[in-house]
């Protein structure tokens, strides 16, 4: 099927939507209205609260992966699970790496819409507050808290995770940070970012789970830069190496550190497959972005880019 001829004013009508991915695609490549219909509740009530701005890539359990599989929050390693699940998985995964208690407080850097700091509420009862620099975002995260989970301990700011708000940090200290695929948007301010996780932590005892997406520790290739940098509008990407170093250098101690680039690279298959059952065409209305995405996976096998996965505590 082509989306070629779906017009601004056309009325679309997704049957076996998911989470509605697919129908978020069409809809932000042709303007039109979209409306999914999916026979499973969950995943109707998670497109309709979210919408786009929080599905991150994930973990998969298919993938089978040693470093994470004996962890309670892996899943079962014979499905394969749609993107957004993965996301989900992936806030398990955090969960089982560093235990999370009820009377904890956590900060989440980066949350997007709110989607895995509520649910992190939502399974410890622990308080969760997130920082995120776009307006819209926390507006969202807000609204759909109060008026969906006004049981769940959340609340949402805007802000920078370089240079935290200071009502964020008198609220302070955090016996948890986490972030996913967040770091990436400010690497040229790496160092700050991990002095203020330093400063938020709970002396001795904090932790930080940090999930992010990384450059190579060599230069990019032409094509990364093209259909990678470019796309998503970086100019900066550390190296595994050079991120390792400046967190060291902030003071926080290394407990557990996983490459998941393999989960990066199949979440950009199933994007691929998306983008080209519906001859999707990239912002730049030239490339398809099916194929952007193939570039990405190309990308991830040349180690250009990568996803990490780390656990630390400070000094």
């Amino acid at each position: 099927m082509s989306i070629a001829s779906i017009q601004p004013g056309d009325r679309v009508l997704d049957l076996g939507s998911g989470k509605g991915l697919a129908c978020m695609e069409i809809a932000r490549a042709t303007g039109a209205q979209c409306t999914g219909i999916d026979f499973t509740p969950e995943n109707v009530e998670k497109a309709m609260l979210f919408g786009n701005g929080n599905m991150g890539f994930g973990y998969y359990p298919h993938q089978n992966d040693p470093g994470l599989s004996g962890h309670s929050g892996a899943g079962s390693a014979s499905i394969v699970i749609d993107f957004s699940q993965a996301s989900t998985k992936l806030t398990e995964c955090i969960l089982s790496i560093s235990p999370i208690q009820p009377d904890d407080q956590v900060l989440d850097l980066g949350p997007g819409k709110g989607l895995a700091c509520m649910e992190i509420a939502r399974a410890t009862g622990a308080q969760c507050t997130g920082v995120d620099f776009t307006l819209e975002n926390v507006e969202k995260a807000n609204a759909v808290s109060k008026e969906r989970y006004p049981e769940l301990n959340v609340r949402f700011f805007v802000g920078s995770f370089t240079d935290l708000p200071a009502e964020v940090l008198a609220d302070g200290p955090y016996d948890i940070i986490v972030s996913r695929v967040a770091l990436c948007h400010a690497h040229s301010n790496i160092r700050e970012f991990f002095e203020q996780v330093k400063k938020a932590l709970k002396p001795r005892t904090g932790r930080a789970i940090i999930n992010d997406f990384l450059g190579g520790d060599g230069p990019p290739s032409e094509t990364t830069l093209e259909n990678v940098y470019q796309r998503m509008h970086f100019t900066e990407f550390k190296g595994p190496i050079q991120w390792r170093r400046t967190a060291d250098e902030a003071g926080l101690l290394l407990v557990y550190y996983k490459d998941i680039s393999k989960h990066l690279a199949f979440g950009y298959s199933q994007l691929e497959t998306v983008a080209r059952k519906f001859n999707i065409k990239g912002a730049n209305g030239d490339t398809l972005l099916g194929d952007q995405y193939r570039e990405s996976v190309n990308a991830v096998q040349k180690q250009d880019i990568v996803m990490n996965l780390a656990h630390y505590r400070l000094l």
